[in-house]
């Protein structure tokens, strides 16, 4: 794989990113970069990450003004290219889990069947310290379309606590981002969580009966003539 040497502009003012193709020339990923002036009024790049890592637009505005305040008011600027975290997302939660089974948490099963059903496809490969406040309202909405509310606050806290403990067994050094859970309706919820089980049931029907049609199919059937 190769980065484009080309910038391209986004909406937002300042940052931009290069495509990152394939040997045969298919874009497979994009970096981002900011631009800003120094404080002798020169401009500096500084490339903040990939998208495949998690980084998005947003992420980059918010450093973008977070340099952008520090040189106006004379303080230290950050550290942008620190050194990023060796362990994924996907990760920090195996070892959450593994942790959880030999302690006493009430099931942890169901808790692991979850974050492997609803989260794990959607940030198992980012960087713990891309797990942003945007994101996860990103992840909220996306949860609210077809979730119950309870079971949308309880996907986010699984996913902080994930964090949390990462910190804890210094696994992660970073912070944890946090956001408003949605406000439960009772009556709703319980519709909502009615309407989620049946949905299980069905699925759970359809895999039956596909297991059952293909151990009658695998079966010859008796030649009597």
């Amino acid at each position: 794989m190769k980065t484009l040497s080309r910038r391209v502009a986004t909406k937002t003012a300042g940052v931009f990113y290069k495509d990152i193709v394939s040997h045969t020339n298919s874009v497979v990923d994009k970096v981002f970069i900011i631009r800003y002036k120094d404080i002798n009024g020169r401009d500096k790049l500084t490339t903040i990450g990939k998208f495949s890592d998690g980084i998005r637009e947003a992420y980059c505005k918010a450093k973008l003004n977070e340099i952008k305040h520090k040189i106006i008011h004379g303080e230290e600027l950050p550290r942008i290219a620190r050194k990023k975290s060796n362990i994924t997302f996907d990760e920090l939660a195996e070892f959450y889990f593994e942790l959880k089974e030999k302690g006493t948490h009430k099931d942890p099963k169901k808790e692991k069947a979850r974050y492997t059903n609803h989260i794990k496809n959607l940030i198992e490969n980012y960087l713990p310290e891309n797990i942003t406040k945007e994101l996860l309202l990103d992840l909220q909405n996306n949860f609210k379309k077809k979730l119950a509310p309870r079971t949308t606050n309880h996907l986010l806290f699984l996913i902080t606590s994930i964090l949390k403990n990462g910190i804890e067994t210094k696994k992660y050094t970073g912070l944890v981002p946090t956001i408003k859970g949605l406000t439960l309706d009772n009556a709703r919820e319980r519709y909502l969580e009615l309407e989620e089980i049946n949905s299980l049931l069905q699925e759970s029907k359809k895999e039956f009966c596909n297991d059952i049609g293909s151990v009658i199919n695998s079966v010859s059937t008796p030649n009597f003539s």
